[in-house]
């Protein structure tokens, strides 16, 4: 039976704001994955699902990374404003 949402290879449905829109599916993107994934076979699907979860998991380092960066920026100014404050 089918549900009408969109096909996604990392197993989640373009509802719920997975999509490019907002509750409105998942725009061109989602689209063209879906045609791209009817004409590959399976070893060719099994890569591009690694190479996307690779994407996602260096993105998520790049973010994890950036928010060390703020939290030191933060603690430096906290501490400058307290050296200011003990003069």
């Amino acid at each position: 039976m089918s549900t009408g949402v969109p096909f996604c290879p990392l197993g989640r449905s373009q509802q719920g704001g997975y999509g490019m829109t907002h509750g409105g599916g998942g725009g061109p993107h989602g689209l063209l994955l879906e045609q791209m994934f009817e004409l590959l076979d399976e070893n060719q699907k099994r890569q591009l699902m690694v190479r996307m979860i690779e994407h996602r998991i260096k993105t998520k380092e790049h973010w994890v990374e950036s928010m060390k960066q703020k939290i030191e920026t933060y603690k430096m100014a906290r501490d400058m404003l307290q050296a200011g404050i003990k003069k």
